[in-house]
């Protein structure tokens, strides 16, 4: 609860940016990235997850998820990718999806933001296909695609993706 009050107190309410006393200090990005690397580990555990639920639960992250800083976006994909990791997706995925996907549609998206997407996404799709519509899929399916023909970290778990699409009907349609 803790962490999560204190990086939601660096935004400015729903807006998706910084507050101005945040954007201007100095190191401000290592604090927002060890925060929220911290908090993305910590909900691997039962009693983080726990935490977070009380403090609204995925739905607060959303907001921050919105910040366009590459120091805070990963790190919470990261934590929604764990989260779905850990079997909770089914109330994950209408919660978090739009929001993971809106974060993969950014044209010029940082390379560890890329990566971490790509871990929640393909957590929530392989845990939870229902959950992706064929828009969402054809979404999910351009991501992973830009991916691999990007090289990087992220090529691995975007060839994942392809794999899982490909193994089903309605996957290979969206192919």
């Amino acid at each position: 609860g803790a962490l999560l009050r204190f990086l939601s107190s660096h935004v400015a309410g729903d807006s998706g940016q910084l507050t101005p006393a945040a954007a201007a200090a100095s190191g401000e990005a290592e604090v927002l990235d060890a925060a929220a690397s911290t908090l993305a580990a910590l909900v691997l555990t039962p009693a983080g997850a726990a935490a977070l639920e009380a403090a609204g639960g995925a739905a607060a992250l959303l907001p921050l998820l919105r910040v366009p800083r590459p120091e805070l976006q990963a790190p919470l994909c990261r934590a929604l990718g764990n989260l779905a990791h850990d079997g909770a997706a089914a109330a994950l995925a209408p919660t978090a999806l739009a929001a993971l996907l809106a974060v993969a549609a950014k044209p010029k998206l940082a390379a560890a933001v890329a990566v971490d997407a790509l871990w929640a996404l393909g957590n929530l799709h392989s845990l939870c296909r229902d959950a992706f519509a064929e828009g969402a899929a054809v979404e999910l399916a351009a991501f992973a695609l830009r991916a691999v023909a990007g090289g990087g970290d992220g090529r691995l778990l975007a060839v994942a993706i392809l794999r899982d699409l490909a193994l089903r009907a309605d996957g290979r349609k969206v192919l």
